[in-house]
């Protein structure tokens, strides 16, 4: 095709099927697809999490700012590997515009017209409804801390051009990841560290969306509206509401398992009934966690 899009996204054994259906999806509406694979995947690039923890139970050990590291509410980060990924997708894909999906997220409609030179990175952004505060008393100690909600960012769903303002952009949202120890906060803090209002205005719930754009650590940050990174389960998208269905959270796990392309069983299923047969790996590109 002409557009050069690059579907990106990653996963371990958990996430194999959702992965399989994503690839499928993306494939459908003729994307190339890169798939990383986190640990006995069985398929796509071989991508090390240097983590124990997170080897073992799927997220990372450590807590956020002004978390209790033994609460067991504490926010579960699953994705402090994310810019690494992006960084090498960037290095080895170059011209291409990159669009990280995350492992429990698929194209639901053609996306063509994400792909105009406008921008560096483009980022969709929370419905205004979204833009609450989580109600327990951990996340709520952590956004004290750090001064700032849970955002109107979630970064299942990013793209990114292939350009040096990217490259320096990732660059720092690794850093800020690191230090914070979630690539979500980081990614919000980096783009919005006032809270500015990226989704319209706040007193308004229902409010056309106007996409802005942003100048974030050398690059051109583009707002993409909810439709790229739809999660409003237990309700189904209306026709034309949804590019990227987003299958987080309570109810978009159970509304995968609905739809077959997850099982209640699969985080009880160890790597070798994943799929993994003990062969030995191939050499695998290192990410290091942090301690």
């Amino acid at each position: 095709m002409s557009v050069p899009i690059l579907i990106i996204t990653a996963g371990d054994w958990r996430f194999a099927t959702l992965l399989e259906h994503s690839i499928s999806a993306a494939r459908k509406f003729g994307y190339d697809v890169q798939a990383y694979d986190l640990g006995n995947l069985g398929f796509g690039v071989p991508f090390t999490v240097d983590d124990e923890h997170f080897r073992k139970h799927g997220y990372y050990g450590n807590a956020l700012p002004g978390e209790d590291l033994n609460n067991p509410n504490r926010w579960r980060t699953r994705a402090r590997f994310k810019p690494a990924v992006v960084r090498h997708a960037l290095l080895t894909n170059p011209g291409r515009l990159i669009v990280w999906l995350d492992g429990d997220a698929l194209l639901h409609a053609p996306i063509d017209e994400i792909a105009t030179d406008d921008y560096d990175v483009g980022i969709p952004v929370r419905k205004i409804t979204e833009t609450w505060r989580y109600p327990n008393t951990a996340n709520h100690a952590f956004q004290n801390a750090t001064k700032f909600k849970v955002g109107e960012i979630n970064a299942g769903v990013l793209f990114f051009w292939s350009t040096a303002p990217t490259a320096a952009f990732v660059e720092r949202w690794s850093a800020m990841t690191d230090q914070i120890g979630n690539d979500q906060f980081a990614l919000n803090k980096l783009v919005n560290p006032n809270d500015d209002r990226l989704t319209g205005p706040a007193s308004k719930r229902f409010v056309p969306f106007t996409p802005k754009l942003l100048k974030v650590a050398g690059a051109r940050v583009k707002t993409f509206p909810y439709e790229y990174n739809w999660r409003r389960w237990p309700r189904q998208p209306r026709e034309g509401e949804a590019k990227v269905l987003h299958f987080c959270g309570r109810w978009g796990k159970e509304e995968a398992q609905r739809r077959g392309l997850a099982t209640p069983s699969t985080s009880e299923r160890g790597p070798t009934e994943a799929g993994s047969d003990g062969a030995k790996e191939a050499p695998r590109l290192l990410v290091r966690g942090n301690p």
